[in-house]
């Protein structure tokens, strides 16, 4: 059910968006979504009633503008298809990516913008994770044991505190890049860190030791870090493995 000034509101962008040009109303939409002005197209995107193929059009279009108007419409149905387009450009734009997050339909492919993720986002992603049977679906295999000598890199990094082996010593174990592996180190919010440690299977004493040593925000918080800590004894080893697939990238994953 639309509320009443969200209603309002959807009348007032149609009609801007009527008013963009005297031929809007005459002119074919799908027309003015492929081919229109910036601006024009935008109003489209705002529209209060879109439909699949327009929806997609717009999605086709290269200004961040469209984008960002279409991913701001809470009325517009965006199948997974587009969500997923949307979610590789958001990735490298702040914009895009905090307004898919906004959106009331949060759902398994938002994980793809979890490290763009307020906490509370992050923790409505890992409760639809969880609760989304990635635990139990065998499609998709998890990381392979790193073996005890990598395990004991890692955690001998993090005793020592030197934060740029640790980062390689995590880079080896999930099999990525290093840029990637220095964005879940460095983040702030921990979590990623969580469901990587999880995912490679570090037992959750192993996982609140590096924290402890690793990362200095996470030792001055006790609050923070029993809420890390929830997050690994809460996330079985498969879920973390494919979530972290998704947010790193299966296209960023380096192939053995």
């Amino acid at each position: 059910m639309i509320a009443l000034g969200q209603r309002t509101e959807c009348m007032e962008l149609d009609a801007a968006a009527k008013n963009l040009s005297p031929a809007f109303e005459q002119a074919e939409p799908y027309a003015i979504a492929a081919n229109g002005s910036c601006e024009q197209a935008c109003a489209v995107a705002r529209r209060s009633v879109l439909d699949e193929r327009l929806i997609e059009v717009l999605a086709q279009r290269t200004e961040p503008e469209v984008a960002y108007a279409l991913a701001r419409n809470g009325q517009a149905r965006l199948g997974r298809k587009i969500l997923r387009e949307l979610m590789e450009r958001g990735r490298e734009d702040p914009v895009l990516a905090r307004a898919l997050l906004r959106r009331e339909d949060l759902h398994l492919c938002h994980l793809r913008l979890f490290l763009q993720a307020d906490a509370e986002e992050r923790g409505h992603l890992i409760a639809v994770a969880r609760h989304s049977g990635l635990a139990t679906n065998r499609r998709g295999a998890g990381y392979p044991e790193p073996g005890a000598a990598k395990l004991a890199r890692l955690e001998h990094c993090a005793r020592d505190k030197r934060p740029e082996p640790f980062r390689q010593a995590l880079a080896e174990a999930l099999s990525c890049d290093l840029s990637l592996a220095r964005r879940i180190v460095d983040d702030e919010g921990g979590e990623a860190l969580a469901l990587a440690l999880v995912a490679i299977g570090l037992p959750c004493e192993n996982v609140s030791r590096i924290f402890l040593d690793a990362c200095p925000a996470t030792r001055a918080s006790g609050p923070k870090f029993r809420a890390l800590m929830r997050v690994v004894e809460s996330v079985p080893r498969r879920a973390a493995a494919r979530m972290i697939r998704v947010i790193i990238g299966d296209s960023c994953v380096r192939r053995a």
